[in-house]
């Protein structure tokens, strides 16, 4: 699949004009594949700014399969669209924002064994399934129980990997670590810490 920025030479010729339109064309035919590839026909932009962005749908390199969702333009405020929902038929809705793009919306995390959000200024525990077939979760928790074994949150289905897949976060102070497993069944087990834990980051990922 070629890079969308050319390698053929644009010496102004008749021939190489034709080159670089066909170059386009080819491009624009991968970027349909795909996205027929994973059922994505048609969608309806909205924008929590209240303008119209334009859409383009383009091939990306997130694996075979997968796209990239472009927006162009700005919102009526004069401002980039900060979170833009995509309605598709038969897909659900994929959610752009700062952090990226999913299907479906934040789900907020039902917290566990004396597990808190951390509240203050730091992000709300959340998980949302990714276009790339991952699943994203985010916020910082504050500690509850701290003994190995203890169960932090459980996933929603749809969120849930297909093998138990174990991540390291963040502890909250220097050195500060924790190793999570997150199950086939969605629970989300605390199995060792490392230092002093004041808060868990979850700004992670791991494939479903």
């Amino acid at each position: 699949m070629p890079s969308p920025t050319s390698h053929l030479p644009d010496d102004g010729s008749d021939m190489a004009r034709r080159l670089l339109d066909l170059e386009a064309r080819l491009l624009r035919l991968e970027a349909a594949r795909r996205l027929q590839q994973v059922g994505v026909t048609g969608g309806t932009l909205t924008d929590a700014h209240g303008g119209t962005p334009v859409l383009t749908l383009t091939s990306g390199d997130l694996g075979p399969g997968a796209v990239r969702v472009q927006l162009q333009g700005v919102s009526r405020d004069g401002a980039i669209p900060a979170n833009v929902g995509l309605a598709f038929p038969g897909a659900g809705t994929l959610t752009i924002d700062t952090s990226g793009a999913g299907w479906g919306s934040w789900q907020a995390l039902t917290l566990a064994n004396g597990w808190t959000a951390a509240g203050g200024s730091w992000r709300t525990p959340q998980v949302r399934r990714l276009i790339d077939g991952t699943a994203q979760l985010t916020g910082e928790i504050a500690p509850g129980t701290l003994t190995a074994g203890t169960t932090l949150c459980t996933l929603a289905g749809g969120m849930r990997p297909a093998a138990d897949t174990t991540l390291r976060v963040p502890g909250g102070t220097a050195g500060a670590t924790a190793d999570l497993t997150v199950t086939a069944s969605g629970a989300v087990i605390l199995q060792s810490t490392t230092g002093t834990i004041t808060r868990l980051g979850l700004t992670t990922r791991f494939p479903l």
